[in-house]
């Protein structure tokens, strides 16, 4: 949908953003697995492996150089809903009663 992204091969963003190597069930557990089988009934394969395979997936929302919202994926699973997560990021915060 046109939403600008940062491709980061050294981690040097994924580190300074928090976003984590996954274990071993974060990367080849059930859901994983499951996940993989719903995708391969698509028609969906697996592509080439570039960068650290045991890299963890994850979005933020940056500002003038701050990270304003930061999600992590659980697991590689997970698959984030950037225009989701844009939105509640840029919506106000509400007030706070008194």
């Amino acid at each position: 949908d046109g939403i600008p992204h940062v491709a980061d091969p050294e981690r040097h963003l994924y580190r300074a953003l928090g976003l984590r190597r996954g274990s071993f069930a974060e990367l080849f557990g059930p859901r994983v697995w499951a996940q993989g089988a719903k995708a391969a009934v698509q028609g969906c394969g697996v592509g080439k492996l570039e960068g650290d395979g045991f890299q963890l997936a994850g979005a933020a929302l940056l500002h003038h150089g701050r990270a304003l919202h930061i999600t992590p994926c659980r697991d590689a699973a997970d698959r984030l809903d950037l225009v989701a997560l844009a939105r509640k990021s840029l919506s106000p915060t509400p007030a706070t009663p008194a």
